[in-house]
């Protein structure tokens, strides 16, 4: 069953009151994060393509819920592998999965892609995380007892 993940206030990428953010809805099923959106043309890079960085993010930040929904622990990256195939075009509804390859509290690892409504690939990216050490947790803004996701079923 496909569930809407928890949304913090002030996230760049899910936040519901950054007026300057992306205003993801990620979504958990099976072990797996997805998104759809089409970047905002303030994100552009040229007048032809998109910036890479705000759409890395949005992945990473994909693939960070995935051991975090599996392990009910918040993690934090590790580092990330990114290939890329070609650059987004402007306009392009952009489709990003995340899974798990393993997951486990000292070293998960997750892979993601980004494709287009047509298959095309974008990049493909491979990370590492780890559970978030105790002394940073006050960081975080609060999510509900269950992190991997809302009541929102879809």
């Amino acid at each position: 069953m496909k569930r809407a993940m928890p949304r913090a206030k002030n996230c760049f990428y899910c936040g519901t009151d950054n007026a300057d953010g992306l205003n993801l809805t990620y979504y958990f099923e099976e072990n797996r994060i997805s998104t759809k959106f089409t970047p905002d043309r303030k994100y552009k890079a040229s007048e032809s393509f998109m910036s890479p960085g705000v759409i890395l993010g949005a992945v990473i930040e994909a693939m960070a819920w995935v051991p975090t929904c599996i392990m009910q622990k918040p993690v934090i990256s590790l580092g990330v592998e990114v290939r890329t195939f070609k650059p987004v075009p402007v306009d392009t509804s952009l489709n990003i999965t995340a899974e798990a390859v393993s997951v486990n509290p000292w070293l998960s690892e997750v892979k993601a892609e980004v494709k287009d409504d047509e298959g095309n690939m974008f990049y493909t990216i491979k990370g590492k995380f780890t559970v978030t050490p105790t002394e940073f947790l006050d960081l975080y803004e609060h999510y509900p007892e269950n992190y991997c996701y809302t009541d929102n079923q879809i």
